[in-house]
């Protein structure tokens, strides 16, 4: 007789203010803040008994021969705060920048807060005077930078040991995970190009994009030498990954009427990576 026992809590708690003002008729302001917690707790367990005697239906408790064959628990914390200001200059041309700063349980104790910057620039073209193209209604030119993180795992950099039974039943344990406390994320930069345009009554609408990336201190398992009694690969901010390409998507309307409407979507995309470490023979740490 088996029990597998797995639960899931999440808790998040999320604040969000915005303060708009308007400078005039043609300068508009819109500046945000907030703050965000996020926990994650995941606990399994799993049990197993045999070997059954007597009537009656069979439990846990009511076997010979009963082992715990899993039992963990899982918990990551994350918790940040964010400023955003966006600007409008005519109802045509926007400029955001702004920030988040984070923290996560997972980073090394010797992590402390990351900042991720980003900002954003629009141009509605097609609202100007001077446009004169009639069969496009609508051209937008977009420009956006940011950054992002991924963190690592909820134990990726603590040194962890893993419990055993030794001989005549005497607990013991052998080494599982070296640990690392100055663990962080990975952070991806990216910078995009792009365009929307609405042609001939909305019957075609265009989107199209180019952006170039780049990840740096990408984590990547590192095996170190097995002197140090950890055969179990560490994960390491040691890689670097850089991406580029191209999106492209069509819709057209086929068929346009107040009663129908038929229309197809289109897309066509590529990618462009290159990977690499930053260094392969890690120093071993005490």
């Amino acid at each position: 007789m088996g029990l597998n026992n797995w639960r899931r809590t999440l808790t998040s708690v999320d604040y969000v203010g915005t303060l708009a003002n308007a400078f005039g008729e043609k300068l508009t302001s819109s500046f945000s803040w907030g703050g965000q917690i996020f926990a994650d707790e995941t606990r399994y367990t799993r049990a197993f008994t045999e070997r059954f005697a007597g009537p009656g239906d069979p439990t846990l408790t009511g076997g010979s021969l009963s082992s715990i064959l899993g039992d963990s628990k899982l918990r990551v914390v994350n918790a940040g705060f964010f400023f955003q200001e966006l600007l409008g200059l005519n109802d045509r041309l926007f400029a955001t920048v702004g920030a988040r700063v984070d923290g996560n349980s997972a980073f090394g104790e010797s992590f402390g807060l990351q900042a991720y910057p980003k900002a954003s620039l629009s141009y509605v073209i097609s609202d100007e005077d001077f446009w004169s193209l009639d069969f496009m209604e609508t051209l937008k030119l977009r420009l956006a930078f940011g950054e992002s993180g991924k963190a690592p795992g909820a134990f990726d950099a603590v040194r962890t040991w893993d419990p055993i039974a030794g001989k005549d039943g005497q607990p013991g344990f052998t080494p599982l995970q070296l640990g690392n406390p100055d663990l962080g994320p990975e952070r991806t930069r990216e910078l995009e190009v792009g365009a929307d345009a609405s042609m001939l009554g909305g019957r075609i609408v265009f989107e199209g994009n180019y952006y170039t990336q780049k990840t740096m201190d990408a984590l990547i398992p590192v095996t170190y030498p097995p002197t140090q009694g950890f055969t179990n690969r560490q994960l390491e901010n040691v890689g670097e990954l850089k991406s580029s390409g191209v999106e492209l998507s069509l819709d057209v309307g086929l068929v346009v009427t107040p009663a129908v409407e038929w229309r197809v979507r289109g897309g066509f995309a590529t990618a462009n990576t290159e990977a690499c470490l930053l260094y392969t023979s890690p120093s071993p740490r005490d």
